[in-house]
């Protein structure tokens, strides 16, 4: 077997600088290109459409046989509750209850998402 005849005794350099410059000649030019191109921009967005703080607040149970009334306020309650949270509440509908409730154990399920109590 033959001898090694370079002895280095110790273990070669890391690849890694240590330093804290780095090797980019233009340092500067790319520092700022940094600087500007990963800021994220300061969006400004209309209140109406997205508020800043969202309010609670029940939805408005709508009886379903009062659409079989002429002077039945049921259309504007239900489109002044769409515009204002989103959602309502029906109420007096006919379906069965049990039938309601195996439909939310279903969906619960399916989607997994917790069951409300209320709707019970």
């Amino acid at each position: 077997m033959p001898e090694n005849p370079i002895d280095l005794g110790a273990p070669p350099p890391s690849p890694i600088a240590s330093g804290r410059r780095s090797s980019v000649a233009n340092d500067d030019v790319l520092t700022e290109f940094l600087e500007h191109s990963l800021r994220v921009p300061d969006l400004v967005l209309p209140d109406k459409i997205f508020p800043r703080q969202k309010i609670v607040e029940t939805p408005p149970r709508i009886d379903f046989q009062s659409f079989h009334s002429a002077d039945s306020d049921s259309i504007p309650r239900i489109l002044d509750s769409l515009s204002r949270i989103g959602c309502f509440q029906f109420v007096n509908y006919g379906i069965p209850s049990d039938f309601t409730r195996l439909v939310v154990a279903m969906a619960a399920g399916i989607f997994g998402v917790r069951r409300r109590k209320e709707w019970m």
